[in-house]
């Protein structure tokens, strides 16, 4: 644990605009982040690697078991609204992540050394969400564990999904 916490806390003193300060403040977690996103890119880059980042999946902060249990009118799940967000939330909680994340790729695009290929993004909102909602349960599936990570059956559909574009996206 010691030398974690250390290598932790030398990372944070290189980590731009922090300085040497031993006192991270919530606030500095955009700058922290943006950090480690530039130095993975950079560190896979250097070593030679096709970098392709796929984005966070969407988080529904639903009460699975509520919405699994069989709700009076509401036929085998609990109420739609409840087991799903809209697309346009999942886009503005994500926003602040996402903006790091593009912003950081397309820097790394354009200043990458020639030999190394460029930086891919995957969403893969596009293929958990439809009509402007993102379910916990699509055609009957449950695709979500708990409120945030997917369930054996969304981790399928999302590897079906990925696995065929990965030829595609070789350099």
């Amino acid at each position: 644990v010691g030398a974690t916490q250390a290598g932790g806390r030398r990372w944070l003193r290189e980590a731009p605009g922090l300085g040497n300060s031993s006192k991270v403040q919530p606030a500095d977690n955009p700058t922290i982040f943006r950090a480690g996103v530039r130095r993975t890119l950079h560190a896979l880059g250097a070593a030679g690697k096709q970098i392709v980042w796929v984005l966070n999946t969407p988080e529904l902060g639903a009460d699975v078991n509520a919405c699994l249990r069989p709700a009076a009118g509401e036929g085998l799940l609990g109420p739609p609204a409840a087991c799903s967000i809209s697309s346009a939330s999942h886009d503005a909680r994500n926003a602040a992540y996402r903006d790091i994340m593009l912003s950081e790729i397309r820097q790394w695009n354009a200043e990458r050394p020639l030999q190394a290929p460029a930086a891919k993004v995957l969403d893969p909102a596009g293929v958990l969400c439809e009509k402007g909602r993102c379910p916990l349960v699509l055609d009957g599936v449950p695709l979500y564990r708990d409120g945030d990570h997917l369930s054996i059956q969304g981790s399928d559909l999302l590897a079906r999904w990925l696995v065929p574009q990965l030829p595609a996206l070789a350099p």
